[in-house]
């Protein structure tokens, strides 16, 4: 009796909780150097050293106070900011950026325009002031960040019925 009093609870504040969905995007981090293998490889290796610090960039004020501007949204640069993740797994150049948010087309869109935003922030930062031309290294190079994978309103991230979480169907 206890054990479908819980379960018929939980149901209940599942109902009445409000949805959280997710949208992720993702970002490719390359380097542009290399016309032989062992500047390509160090390219490469200097790019997976590097996607590690910039996945601490994704939640600061730099990306989120724009993003916040353009969209045109009611959430303070730091409310956004606690609604997005970012991960870099470990032996890619990949970073994968995650937003959370009630509506899901909204999450899509902030996912997006926070990938975009985070790579002219981390091209900027990792441009050195111009010296003159006549100066300047022609080796010279700054990561590039492309967009792999653009957010789409997907799924629901919270709460999850009972039913979703064990498998069974209500059919």
């Amino acid at each position: 009796m206890c054990l479908l009093l819980g379960i018929g609870t939980g149901e209940a504040v599942a109902v009445v909780s409000t949805p959280v969905y997710e949208a992720r995007a993702q970002l490719f981090v390359a380097t542009r150097t290399g016309v032989d293998t062992a500047e390509l490889n160090q390219g490469q290796t200097f790019s997976q050293a590097r996607v590690q610090s910039y996945a601490a960039i994704v939640a600061t004020r730099q990306v989120t106070q724009p993003v916040v501007r353009e969209l045109g949204l009611r959430y303070t640069p730091e409310e956004l900011a606690s609604r997005i993740t970012a991960e870099a797994p470990l032996n890619t150049v990949l970073i994968n950026i995650t937003v959370r948010d009630t509506v899901p087309v909204r999450a899509a869109r902030i996912a997006d325009a926070v990938a975009q935003r985070f790579s002219t922030v981390v091209e900027k930062l990792e441009t050195p002031k111009r010296a003159p031309a006549s100066l300047r290294d022609p080796d010279e190079s700054t990561p590039s960040l492309r967009l792999t994978r653009s957010a789409s309103p997907s799924r629901r991230a919270s709460p999850r019925n009972l039913y979703h979480r064990t498998g069974c169907s209500t059919s």
